[in-house]
Order: C-alpha cells, then sequence, then structure tokens
C-alpha cells in the first residue's frame, strides 16, 4: 500500500508546482513542500492556498481545486483508516468547488455550498459551518436574492465569531457589509465595517493594515449614500491616508474625495481631486471609471465659472460613457452635457440632450437624476419662452423630490437606529418636516406668481444673456491669463524642489564620500604615531590628527544637517531616564570643561519623573550641541544644564498623557549681541567673523540641535547679553514611560556572576568569533547551555522546532536568548530577526553582535527588532553586562569553587607560563596582545590557544576575500571584510584592522574594485 501511495504522489508532483502569482502571501503558501512531504501535507498545503484565494475574492482559483480533489481521491479516501478525517475533506472539496462557481455560474454554487455545509454540521465543523453561510451570502448578492441574502447573512454573522483567524474574520465582516450595502441596508453594512475596523485596531497585522483601506473606503460610500458628506469625507481621507502608509495605489480613491467636495459644493478642491483621478487612471481602464471622472470635471469647471472647459470634459465624457453601455452613468453625462451646453447659450442642443437624460433616467427609475434634470428642463424650457412646458416639469421636479426625500429620510431614520444618537434623529425629523413646509410654500409662490415672474425671468434672461455675449472674451483672456501663471508657478515650485533636493542628495553623498579617506588618514596617522619618530615628526604628526579630526567633525555636521533636510531622521519611542541622559552629555564635555578650567554642573528638578518615551539619541545630541557649544564659548565661570517639569507628576499618570519637559543651557561666556540673534541657528553662520577665528566651529550645531527640536514639534528660544553670558532652552512634551523598562543596573561592577540557568542560541558564521563568545559566557554564567547556529536558516529550524516537548532532541528546546550576528551567508541576522518577530511571533530577546557599530548599523538592528546592539571585539564582562541588562537579572556573589576559566583551559601550561617569554615560538607578526590578555584574565594558557586558533584561521579568510575579489563581487567582499576585522582587533593586529575596514568601508561606498584589491595587496603583504 505504502509504494502504491508513493507512485501517486510522484504522478500529482508536476501538478503541485507553483509559480509567481504576484501576491507575496500566496507566493508563500505556494512553495513546494520537500519531495518526502506525505499526502496529508499536501493536502493542508493546497486546502491553505485554496482557502486564502476563496477569502481574497480577487485571485484566481486556477487549478488548485482539481489538485485538491485529485490529491484525495488517489491517496487519501479510503486509506488512512481514519473515516471522520475523510469525510471532512471531502466536505472541503465539495465547498471549495461551490466557491470556484459563484463569480460565474452562482446558481450551480449555491446547491454545492448547501450540501457542504450539511456534511460540516454532521462532522461538527463550526469554522466549515461558517464559512459556507459566508459563501453563501455572497453568492446570494451575486443573484440579485435579497431574501435568501437576509437568511444567510443572519447564520453567517452568528457563526462568525468561530473564525479563528482575525483576518479572515475582518475580510468577512467586510464581504457581508459589501452585500448588506448593495441592498440598502445601510446601518447593517456600516455595523460590519466598524467591526471589521475594530479587529484591524486590535491586531494590527500586515494583511490586517492592507485591508484597513478597502473599509474606510466602503464606509465613506455609506456615508456618501445618506448624504452625510462630513463623515463621508473623514472616512475617505483616512483610506487615501492608510494606503499611502502601506504603499498602496490611493488613486482609486479620488473619485469618491471629489464626489465628497462636491456634495459640500467645495468645487476647487472637488476639481483638483478630479484631476488628481484622471492622472493616475490610465486610458485603457474602465469606460465607468474614465466617464465618471470626465463629467465629474466638467461639472468642477461648470460650477467655476469655466464653460468652455466644462464643455470640452462633457462632451468626452458622453463619447466615453454613452447610455448604450451603461444606462445610469450615460444619463449623468448626458445631463452635464445639457447644462453646460446651456450655460455656454446653445439651449437648443442642450434640450435635445436633456430630453435624452430625462427619458433615460425614467427608465432607470433613478429618482435623483430625474430631480435635477426636470429643474434643468424647466429652466431651458423658461429661456425658450415656454412656460407652460417649463412649468410642467418643475411640477414633475417637485413629485420626484418628495420621493427622493422620502427615500432617503427612511435611510436616513434606519441609519439613526444603528447610532443611537436622539439628537440626530431629532434634528432629521425636523429638517423632513422643514423641506415639507418650504415645498409648499414654494408651490404656493410659484401658483400666484406665476405670470409676473415668468415675464421678469424672459426680461432677465434676455439682459443676462447679451451681458454673457460681452464677458465671455474678457473672462477667457482673463483665464489664459490665470492658467499662465499657475503654469509659471509650479514650473519654479518643481525647479526649486529639485534643487533642494539635489542639493541634500550632493551634500549627503560627498559626506560619505570624504568619510572614508579620512578614515584612512586617522588610522594611519595613529599607526605612524605609535613609532618611533624625531620630536618634529612627532609634532607634525600630532598636528594632521587634530586637523582630521575638526574635518571629521564638519563632515558629521554636514552629514546630519542633509539628512534632516531630506526628512530621513525619524525619532524613536523608547523608555530612557532624562537624568542618564544629562548626565552622560556632562561625562562627554568635563574633560574639555575642566581644561578650560569652568565648573560644568547637572540640576535636575524634583518633579523630573525616573523615566519618559522618546528618542534618548537626538536628546542627547541636542543636548550635547547646545552644551558644547556652552563651554567652547565660555572662558570663565560656569556652564549648567537643568531639567525640569513645567508641571508636577500627578499619580497615577499614564503614558498618553505627555508631562511638558523644560531643558536649559546657561553659560557665563561671551554672549550674542542682540541684532545677531535672529541669524545663529542658520547653517555655517557664528554671531561674527571674529568668533569663528577664536573658537572655531562649522556654524552647524545650533543649526542641528534647532531642526531636531523642531522634529519634535517644539523650538529653541534665546537669551543672551554680551559679556554675561547666555540661556538656551526648549520644552518638549513627552509621555511618562514604565521605570521597569529602562536598563537595569544588574552587573554595574567587573565582578559579574550568574547561578540562573540560561540557554542561550549563538549564531555566526564563523568559527573563531563563536568560540570567543563561548568563553565569554562561561566565565560570567555558571549554568549556561550554548546551541551554535552557522547562518539564519538554522537559527530558524531550531526555533520552529522548539515547541517545549520535553521529549524534543536537547537542540530543540526553547531557548532564553539569542545571540545573533548581523552579516552572514544565506539569511543574515537582521532579515532572520524580522521573520522570528513577524512570522514566528515571537518576544525572545535578541542582542546583535557585529564588527560595525555605527549609528546607521544600530538603527538597522534596532529597526529589525533586536533588542540590544554590541559590537565585536567585546570583553566577557560587556557580554555578561548586556545579557544581565536585557533580561533583568542581579548579580550575585560568585562561589569560592567557581572557575574564572572554563575546561580545557590552565592557568598555566608546559611549555609557556603566565608570561610573555612563553610566546618565543609564536609567528613574526606584531600580536598587541592587551587586549587579549584582558579578555583572558592574564591567563597565558589560553591567550596562546586563541593566538593558535588564529594562525589556523586567517589563511582561510584571506581566501574568502580572494574569492570575492576573483568574481569581482563587492557584496562579498564587504561580507569577508567585515568577518575578519574583529578577528584583527581580538589578536591587536591594528595596522591590518585598518587595511580590513578600508576594504569593508570601500566596499560598501562602491570603491572600484581595482582600488579595493591595491588594499587587499598591502593586507595580504602584511599578514605573509
Amino acid at each position: 500500500m505504502k509504494s502504491t501511495l508513493f507512485a501517486c504522489c510522484l504522478l500529482l508532483l508536476p501538478l503541485l508546482l507553483y509559480g509567481q502569482s504576484g501576491d507575496p502571501k500566496l507566493d508563500s503558501l505556494a512553495r513546494p513542500l520537500p519531495s518526502g512531504a506525505s499526502a496529508r501535507k499536501q493536502f493542508e498545503r493546497l486546502e491553505k492556498i485554496v482557502l486564502y484565494i476563496c477569502m481574497d475574492g480577487n485571485l484566481s482559483y486556477g487549478d488548485y481545486v482539481k489538485q485538491l480533489d485529485s490529491l484525495y481521491r488517489c491517496c487519501l479516501a479510503g486509506k488512512t483508516g481514519d473515516m471522520r478525517y475523510e469525510g471532512l475533506l471531502a466536505a472541503k472539496i465539495v465547498f471549495f468547488q461551490g466557491c470556484v462557481l459563484i463569480n460565474d455560474e452562482p446558481k450551480k454554487a449555491q446547491p454545492l455550498l448547501l450540501s457542504a455545509i450539511e456534511q460540516f454540521k454532521v462532522l461538527g465543523d463550526s469554522f466549515g459551518i461558517a464559512l459556507g453561510y459566508t459563501e453563501l451570502a455572497a453568492n446570494s448578492s451575486s443573484l440579485g436574492d435579497s431574501l435568501a441574502f437576509a437568511s444567510y447573512h443572519n447564520h453567517a454573522v452568528a457563526f462568525a465569531p468561530h473564525i479563528h483567524d482575525s483576518y479572515y474574520e475582518a475580510l468577512i465582516h467586510n464581504n457581508i457589509g459589501i452585500g448588506c450595502y448593495d441592498f440598502g441596508r445601510f446601518a447593517e453594512a456600516a455595523n460590519h465595517y466598524f467591526r471589521s475596523l475594530e479587529l484591524i485596531e486590535r491586531y494590527k497585522t500586515p494583511a490586517l493594515l492592507d485591508l484597513q483601506r478597502d473599509v474606510y473606503h466602503n464606509l465613506c460610500g455609506v456615508y456618501s449614500r445618506l448624504e452625510d458628506w462630513n463623515n463621508a469625507l473623514i472616512y475617505v481621507q483616512k483610506a487615501i491616508e492608510s494606503a499611502e502608509a502601506r504603499g498602496q495605489n490611493a488613486a482609486v480613491h479620488y473619485p469618491i474625495l471629489a464626489r465628497c467636495y462636491l456634495g459640500k459644493k467645495e468645487y476647487a478642491q472637488a476639481l483638483d481631486a478630479y484631476q488628481k483621478a484622471e492622472k493616475y487612471f490610465p486610458t485603457e481602464s474602465n469606460e465607468i471609471a474614465r466617464g465618471n471622472i470626465k463629467y465629474g470635471l466638467a461639472t468642477c469647471y461648470r460650477m467655476l465659472g469655466n464653460v468652455s472647459t466644462a464643455l470640452t470634459y462633457a462632451r468626452q465624457a458622453v463619447g466615453t460613457l454613452p447610455v448604450s453601455v451603461n444606462a445610469p452613468f450615460g444619463a449623468v453625462a448626458l445631463e452635464v452635457l445639457a447644462a453646460c451646453e446651456f450655460d455656454a447659450g446653445l439651449v437648443d442642443s442642450a434640450l435635445h440632450h436633456a430630453l435624452i437624460a430625462y427619458q433615460t433616467f425614467r427608465e432607470a427609475r433613478q429618482n435623483g437624476g430625474l430631480v435635477r434634470i426636470a429643474e434643468l428642463l424647466t429652466n431651458i424650457y423658461k429661456s425658450k419662452g415656454a412656460y407652460r412646458k417649463a412649468l410642467e416639469y418643475s411640477e414633475l421636479r417637485y413629485q420626484y423630490q418628495s420621493q427622493v426625500e422620502r427615500q432617503q429620510s427612511t435611510r436616513q431614520l434606519a441609519f439613526g437606529e444603528f447610532t443611537r444618537t436622539a439628537e440626530v434623529e431629532k434634528a432629521r425629523r425636523e429638517a423632513e418636516v422643514q423641506a415639507q413646509l418650504d415645498r409648499q410654500r414654494n408651490i404656493r409662490y410659484a401658483l400666484f406668481a406665476g405670470l409676473a415672474v415668468l415675464a421678469l425671468l424672459a426680461f432677465l434672461l434676455y439682459h443676462r444673456y447679451r451681458f454673457k455675449q460681452r464677458t465671455a472674451t474678457q473672462l477667457e483672456a482673463k483665464n489664459c491669463e490665470v492658467e499662465a501663471a499657475r503654469l509659471h508657478a509650479e514650473q519654479e515650485r518643481l525647479r526649486a524642489e529639485k534643487s533642494e533636493a539635489f542639493k541634500s542628495r550632493f551634500l549627503a553623498n560627498m559626506s560619505h564620500e570624504i568619510r572614508t579617506p579620512l578614515h584612512g588618514i586617522s588610522g594611519y596617522t595613529d599607526l605612524l604615531l605609535e613609532t618611533s619618530l624625531a620630536e618634529k615628526q612627532r609634532r607634525y604628526l600630532t598636528a594632521i590628527r587634530h586637523s582630521n579630526e575638526r574635518l571629521t567633525e564638519v563632515v558629521n555636521d554636514i552629514l546630519d544637517l542633509s539628512k534632516l533636510e531630506a526628512g530621513e531622521v525619524k525619532l524613536r519611542e523608547v523608555p530612557f531616564s532624562p537624568a542618564q541622559i544629562a548626565r552622560d552629555v556632562q561625562d562627554a564635555l568635563a574633560p574639555r570643561a575642566e581644561t578650560k578650567g569652568i565648573e560644568l554642573s547637572v540640576e535636575i528638578g524634583e518633579n523630573v519623573p525616573e523615566a519618559l518615551l522618546g528618542d534618548p539619541t537626538r536628546l542627547y545630541q541636542i543636548l550635547m550641541n547646545l552644551a558644547g557649544n556652552a563651554v567652547k564659548f565660555t572662558e570663565t565661570g560656569r556652564v549648567t544644564l537643568a531639567i525640569e517639569g513645567v508641571t508636577t507628576v500627578i499619580e497615577g499618570v499614564t503614558r498618553s498623557h505627555p508631562l511638558n519637559m523644560r531643558f536649559t543651557v546657561t553659560d557665563t561666556g561671551i554672549g550674542i549681541p542682540p541684532e545677531k540673534l535672529t541669524g545663529i541657528f542658520e547653517s555655517f553662520r557664528q554671531a561674527d567673523d571674529d568668533t569663528t577665528a577664536r573658537f572655531g566651529g562649522t556654524g552647524l550645531g545650533l543649526t542641528i540641535a534647532r531642526e531636531l527640536v523642531q522634529l519634535h514639534g517644539s523650538d529653541i528660544r534665546v537669551e543672551s547679553e554680551v559679556g554675561k553670558g547666555s540661556v538656551f532652552s526648549f520644552g518638549l512634551a513627552l509621555p511618562l514611560a514604565d521605570a521597569a523598562g529602562l536598563e537595569k543596573t544588574a552587573g554595574a561592577t567587573d565582578d559579574l556572576f550568574f547561578s540562573k540557568k540560561l540557554r542561550v542560541l549563538l549564531a555566526d558564521d564563523n568559527d573563531y568569533n563563536r568560540e570567543i563568545a563561548v568563553e565569554a559566557l562561561l566565565r560570567h554564567f555558571e549554568q549556561v547551555e550554548i546551541v551554535e547556529a552557522a547562518n539564519g536558516r538554522e537559527v530558524l529550524g531550531l526555533l520552529e522546532h522548539s515547541g517545549g516537548d520535553l521529549k524534543s532532541p536537547p537542540e530543540y528546546q526553547p531557548f532564553d536568548l539569542i545571540l545573533m550576528d548581523m552579516q552572514m551567508p544565506e539569511m543574515s541576522g537582521t532579515e532572520a530577526t524580522r521573520y522570528i518577530r513577524q512570522q514566528l511571533r515571537s518576544d525572545i530577546p535578541i542582542i546583535a553582535l557585529t564588527a560595525s557599530a555605527t549609528p546607521e548599523e544600530i538603527e538597522n538592528a534596532l529597526a529589525s527588532g533586536m533588542n540590544r546592539h554590541l559590537g565585536k571585539p567585546f570583553k566577557p564582562r560587556e557580554l555578561a553586562r548586556v545579557i544581565a541588562q536585557t533580561l533583568g537579572l542581579n548579580s550575585e556573589t560568585r562561589p569560592a569553587g567557581f572557575k574564572t576559566t572554563p575546561a580545557g583551559f590552565g592557568t598555566t601550561s608546559a611549555g609557556f607560563g603566565t608570561t610573555s617569554a612563553g610566546f618565543e615560538t609564536l609567528p613574526t607578526l606584531r600580536y598587541d596582545l592587551r587586549f587579549l590578555r584582558d579578555f583572558c584574565n592574564g591567563d597565558e594558557a589560553q591567550v596562546r590557544h586563541f593566538i593558535e586558533k588564529f594562525e589556523a584561521q586567517w589563511p582561510l579568510e584571506l581566501e574568502k576575500l580572494e574569492t570575492a575579489f576573483s568574481q569581482n563581487d563587492r557584496e562579498a567582499i564587504y561580507r569577508a571584510a567585515h568577518g575578519f576585522k574583529p578577528q584583527l582587533e581580538f589578536v591587536g593586529l591594528s595596522e591590518a584592522t585598518h587595511l580590513a575596514a578600508a576594504l569593508e568601508q570601500g566596499a560598501q561606498n562602491g570603491q572600484p574594485v581595482a582600488a579595493l584589491r591595491q588594499v587587499f595587496a598591502q593586507l595580504t603583504t602584511l599578514m605573509e
């Protein structure tokens, strides 16, 4: 029997191969299983694919349902020994076969779906019953059967809670709402839409957020039908914002946005929306969409007084959407054309088109269109002097208006029950009564003053006709002037935007390009200063290093400014201590203040909370710029950094209530003249030229500080007096954070010891780096179990199989922590972390280990979902401290019997002792073993072990680089140099480290491979 099953699966294998569908989730579900997968696994895979297509509604089933049926018949039916399981599979196949027929043959779909539901009921499958009734409701909507829809709708709503997938449940409520809308059940439609939004807001998965804009759009449709234009406008704007935030096409929402503005009689805004829709809807899109846009544009131009342009668009609308294609929309196009022709003085043509539109609206029973076209016909007949006809259509207009208002009142009253707002119901009733009184009054006026009004109207129309003839030429000329001025202004705006974007890109690119040679100058200068030099040579090199540091500051300031101007700086929201930020600034500036002999103090107000929610990195940058300026321009006296809360912190304040914090930097420096205060925040500006000559600087520090403060929604205030000092202050509204979210102070001392049992997953593609990390862990953790992985895919494999089953192999037990290298083959650390957070939905703590500690690298690590970042090479106590802070561990007293050196390493070893004399047999490479000895706590045997490991490893690293160069692969060069650099730092080969860093940065910045090869030749020569 097994051989038969295997043969059947081989025959089905070509059917199970998949192609790219264009839908990322569907492509992921359709990924083939391993060749040895069982028939059950294959069936489950196909079932997930078909269910996703069924619930989406916009994807093609293809041959998936046939494949599902074939797999069941050949490999599962009568072969599993589980009759209930096989019955459930058979019911699912019948259900999916019915789903396939809903759009094309709804009558054939209904019996299949009913049969599937009966089978699900017998088997007790609530989930299948819920899906069955949902699809039956959609099928009834396709057939236009309102009674059947009502019945299936009630059953679907009753069973919807049994659908335990939040995305499917939200999608079902949205789809049921569409059916309710189609049958005029607006209150029920809105109820389903709001239920869908509740699920989206609660779970916020990517799939749910992609659905959000459609739900907002549907809600706009409900309010539009109720002529509640304010609410309709709110929801269509939310739909556009949601689409833009998710990278979706927002153009589909512009026509209904324009319709909302038309309803509010805001014609300029409606015109702008229609123009955007016209721009984004291609010519090959459907005629109804293009026709709607054309007559919408015509209406806007007509109401804004540009009749000639309106007439052009109205004729295009009729040509695009004749009544033969779509009667209701074609009639609207004729109505708009007739109105434009009437305003343009083409009365006979307007009458012809208006009568056709009137007849079409009557046949389609469109009361709203009949109201508008009857009013237009009344005005046309008045202009022709046919007052009897005018009166006839005026009376018809009031009849149709009464029907529309009764229908609209019914809808609004039904919706009022949904909202349960007594004020809205009362206002609606009053409006209905007032409308009835207005109609009666207008009828009386029309009966008693008919002849007089008609005579006066004829007189006025004659004079209006003469006036329009005189002013038409003037208006056309003025419109041409206005249009020319608008086009000129638009060209100037685009030119200014391009210029600003070019400037920002130029500054960013040049700053990056300058950084690489600056790094080389700094590295080689430091290397030269470590050699034997004459006094004059040392003095010259010291001057070069100082100049390089100043130039590096300038480049960094320019890069920060260009990022701010380009809008690339985003604020984070993490818990932080404002007092600790102030103390960090004080520590950083203390050496400079001590050198100048001035006092640098920090004052923290009593009402400053322990923790706030915000971006500590950007706040540190602001305070560092302001306090650094104060220290620079203060010769004697003091500089004070103060933080205080403007309002008292109230017990029980939550994160949603921001606190007003005031940050102040006060100095006793040179001060700023009053006439110079307005210019100090401009780029490359200081108070005067003498200031630049005396104190130096780029003039960008205050500019960057102000840009960052304005990014928080605030501004910097300056008070200054020449010779007495300056006060810089700014306020920020920051939410209160839980102090428990701050980094704990566990492990504040160097002697860290932890007895808690930990299970750690260590991911690094380099054996040498993994051994270093293992050594560091064993030095401070008594009961640590370490499982190693060489790349991100191995990490995911270990996590996906770790379910807490004690019978599982040891490597598949759950982990307490992951130490993740950023750069790994097959799958990087950031890619693996995103998969863990988004797909596995795991919150296991992850610490990034990488050779790069740049702000961009740290931001990339945190953005992917990692908790902390630690640069290589690191000392054991540094790693232990970061782990303790991440897991909230408290350091314990180290037991007397616990050895800081793991088994396999002794404090002495034959052939070499505890001094450097034991290294006489080492190769000729010039090792600086200070870091390594500190890492090994002076254990020379362990130092020798790592040196020997490195001696065996570095030829392999050079071989990786050589392979990358032979393939001219910059990315491979970058990865190889990135992985080699921390090993060189670990053993103290500083010159080789600088060369590896130059290779890493050059490959990342796009330098020619030929230039990189020269650096590699230097590295190879140095190592060999």
